[in-house]
């Protein structure tokens, strides 16, 4: 290594360290130019990954060619792979690049441009055919930093630090920061503190449904921050280890990226009209996941967690076979009950195989590459096609709802109870 090595960011050498895992990974001797790539489109918070971003480059397509030009080795390899002779020059172009800038230190985006300068064969056309070149790259470098900041600043996140293997060992890799947020507590507080007062407390009618409110919103959100939790979680797991430092595993709802989608949509629907509309899933980065399966798990695991929740809220149901002409405690069942169908409705959303719901990303891994582009360039006209199809009346919303209603039935779920919990929910409509 050249003795500029020192200069090195921690991001930097985070990425030598992506490289050197993903040959491990592969079962390969060497850490080459392949590696290399693969190190610095999993690093998200770098400013390669950025730039990458700006470029419109689909890093999970990268990912995948990648992958299937080096292939997989058979046989055990050595902890510590050595760097091949175009590996060590790329780095070497990366100290010259960072020294063009006047820079004085040695960023991934400055890896990005001496990996372009070195690269030739399979590297040099899988970014090439993604529209990334080392001409756009040093216009992107050369743009004042704020403009992709924060990853090229440096900062107390990214000093310069002696990269060893044991600064980023494979029990750390593995071990996801789960944090528990108290702005989450405090919204799972609220709603047992509801749902106690409803189920225990003899109160009048008006104070009742404001509790009731309280509770189905409350419990609504928690569904939905686990919901976002569970993508974070396997999306951390496939090798995205950027939703961290975005909060995504704090279960704060506040964290998430799209608030407006996540939270506000899905809250605005309860109101409207007691619909478990799906929010919008967090920001995954799919150049970071290591395989075409986890990235569709990741996708998954969304609506695993809503699965998990709506079992635990039918179990009362399932076991009691509850008859809301003799309940006691009628109003807590029946916002449990509304509860439960909210949950039923929103599995049901995020399954269909549709642009923009989980079911799609379930999917999308395996399909076409251009078919996968020609769905993206649609873009937010998906949510309208959603909406016309299943809040019109349409055939389409028709087989939906007699769907979500044979499965309502086949749980034992009163549906007079569901109702009854939504009217007590629409308080400002009685």
């Amino acid at each position: 290594m050249p003795d500029d090595f020192e200069r090195f960011t921690r991001g930097t050498q985070r990425v030598l360290l992506l490289a050197q895992t993903e040959a491990q990974r592969l079962k390969h001797e060497y850490i080459g130019l392949e590696h290399l790539l693969l190190g610095l489109i999993g690093f998200e918070e770098g400013a390669a990954a950025t730039i990458l971003h700006a470029l419109d480059a689909d890093l999970a397509l990268i990912r995948d060619r990648v992958e299937k030009s080096i292939g997989h080795g058979q046989q055990a390899v050595s902890d510590n792979p050595s760097l091949t002779l175009s590996t060590q020059q790329a780095i070497e172009s990366a100290v010259d690049e960072a020294h063009r800038l006047g820079h004085d230190y040695v960023g991934s985006e400055h890896l990005l441009a001496g990996l372009l300068r070195e690269s030739s064969g399979t590297v040099d056309q899988i970014l090439a055919e993604e529209g990334v070149t080392l001409e756009q790259v040093h216009a992107q470098m050369e743009q004042a930093p704020r403009k992709i900041s924060p990853p090229i600043r440096i900062s107390s996140e990214d000093q310069y630090v002696p990269w060893t293997p044991d600064s980023y060992s494979s029990s750390a890799r593995s071990k996801a920061p789960i944090t528990i947020s108290p702005v989450f507590a405090l919204i799972v507080l609220v709603t047992i503190l509801a749902g106690y007062a409803i189920y225990t407390l003899e109160l009048d009618q008006t104070v009742t449904r404001l509790f009731l409110v309280a509770f189905v919103v409350g419990g609504w959100v928690v569904s939905l921050c686990l919901h976002e939790f569970g993508h974070a979680l396997v999306a951390y797991v496939g090798g995205d280890h950027g939703v961290v430092s975005k909060g995504y595993l704090t279960l704060n709802p506040f964290k998430y990226t799209n608030g407006l989608l996540s939270i506000v949509f899905p809250l605005i629907f309860l109101a409207m009209g007691g619909i478990g509309l799906p929010g919008g899933a967090v920001y995954i980065n799919p150049g970071a996941i290591r395989s075409k399966h986890m990235r569709s798990l990741t996708s998954a695991a969304g609506p695993i967690a809503t699965t998990v929740c709506a079992v635990v809220l039918l179990i009362p149901f399932i076991i009691g076979g509850f008859d809301i002409r003799g309940v006691d405690h009628l109003a807590f069942w029946a916002g449990l009950a509304l509860l439960a169908f909210l949950q039923i409705t929103a599995l049901f959303f995020n399954l269909l195989p549709i642009p923009g719901l989980d079911g799609f990303g379930v999917i999308s891994p395996y399909l076409p590459e251009a078919f996968i582009k020609g769905v993206r360039s649609l873009g937010m006209l998906t949510y309208f096609i959603i909406f016309f199809l299943f809040f019109g009346g349409t055939p389409v919303s028709r087989t939906f709802w007699t769907g979500i209603f044979f499965v309502i039935r086949l749980v034992g779920l009163d549906f007079s109870l569901v109702d009854l919990g939504l009217r007590q929910f629409q308080f400002w409509a009685n």
